[in-house]
């Protein structure tokens, strides 16, 4: 069986939009997308030895009728939810496996123009994203493989307005 994913319902603060973002299962659903657009084989040890090395589109069709339309559980938490609940069950999922850097778990949490603004900045601000290429965690990611760097650009995003803000504050005193 696949483990549930979890989505958390959001408003896009611009358009007022509600979206959902996967809080847990990420990897999961990046690895049957990548799956499915044969960008990843079948490993090797798979009790039906003859689909070893396959993609999906070389798979037999009932197997690929299979695939699609095998059912995943997705639990939703409702926008509306109180943000200490949020908490619990973040902490909860990451218990015993890897847990979400204190970026990831900000993300999650605050919602709202701010938030918006620190991840428009760090994926749509050329100038940013070539400063961080030179750094070997901020690479460019393959489809389907999974993200190093875990939100380190937006927390940096973050961690220069603080300093700029925490400088200007000195400096009127």
């Amino acid at each position: 069986p696949i483990p549930a994913i979890f989505l958390l319902e959001t408003i896009d603060d611009e358009t007022g939009i509600t979206k959902n973002e996967v809080i847990d299962g990420v990897q999961r659903l990046s690895t049957l997308i990548a799956f499915s657009d044969n960008k990843l084989r079948l490993s090797k040890g798979l009790k039906l030895s003859g689909l070893e090395g396959q993609k999906f589109e070389t798979l037999p069709h009932p197997i690929t009728q299979q695939f699609l339309n095998r059912d995943i559980s997705i639990i939703t938490i409702e926008k509306n939810t109180d943000s200490t609940i949020q908490f619990e069950i973040f902490e909860r999922l990451n218990r015993g496996s890897v847990s979400l850097t204190h970026q990831e778990l900000r993300n999650c949490m605050f919602h709202g123009e701010f938030n918006s603004f620190l991840n428009r900045i760090s994926t749509t601000n050329k100038h940013y994203k070539d400063l961080l290429s030179i750094f070997p965690i901020f690479k460019v990611v393959e489809e389907g493989k999974p993200d190093k760097s875990r939100m380190q650009d937006v927390e940096m995003v973050l961690r220069f307005l603080y300093l700029l803000e925490s400088h200007s504050e000195s400096s009127l005193n």
